[in-house]
């Protein structure tokens, strides 16, 4: 459940805590004592209290309109994941199941891809090539990938407050690579490069997924 909090809720409820500690001492210790510390050291000690009760009522202000809300979050969060990743993942079989392996009749899952991008990424792209090799096969996977994006998007912006700091920048970047390499091509690009940009992006967004399937134990 920490994986989902940041250094602002801790500091909270951690001054809420020193605050309460010190009105304790205050009101119970304190006020009963005759011996002072110093000269005006009561006088000290009324207006910290005074600072203290300010700084749990800000505490309490942000536990009511933010950290609640964040609960709320939190709780719907994993439901939309699933939504989300399963989308996503139903592309990407789409995808790959058009991919054949080399100059076999076998096609690719997800997984066998990737380990034959890892292994031999000119292979891979060639194998890609192959399954999208004209305009209308192209098109198609371009559409498919539009539609994952948009998952993407979805995700970061109803989570970025929530999800790893990691994986928000994972999904920062592989928004920028749709924009910078795939919204603004060249027009005399060629359709053999214009794969190898669909390519990257593709791989990116797999590994993002499996990243935030990881991360919050959503399993397939």
């Amino acid at each position: 459940m920490k994986k989902y909090f940041n250094w602002v809720d801790y500091t909270v409820f951690i001054a809420i805590i020193l605050c309460l500690g010190w009105i304790y001492f205050y009101k119970f210790y304190w006020l009963n004592s005759t011996d002072l510390l110093f000269i005006n050291a009561d006088k000290w000690a009324e207006i910290f209290y005074t600072v203290v009760t300010s700084i749990i009522a800000s505490g309490f202000f942000y536990i009511v309109t933010i950290f609640l809300y964040k609960l709320k979050q939190i709780k719907g969060m994993k439901k939309d994941l699933i939504f989300y990743l399963t989308n996503i993942d139903d592309l990407n079989d789409l995808i790959f199941s058009q991919i054949k392996v080399e100059n076999t009749n076998t096609v690719y899952t997800v997984d066998t891809f990737m380990l034959k991008y890892k292994k031999d990424e000119l292979k891979a792209l060639n194998d890609f090539n192959t399954a999208f090799n004209n305009q209308d096969t192209h098109n198609k996977l371009s559409q498919i990938m539009s539609s994952q994006e948009s998952f993407i998007t979805s995700i970061l912006i109803n989570y970025s407050s929530l999800v790893d700091c990691f994986i928000i920048k994972e999904l920062r970047d592989n928004i920028y690579i749709l924009y910078s390499n795939l919204k603004y091509v060249p027009l005399n690009i060629s359709l053999k490069e214009l794969n190898g940009l669909h390519l990257l992006l593709l791989v990116h967004t797999v590994r993002i997924i499996n990243m935030l399937r990881e991360t919050y134990k959503i399993s397939k």
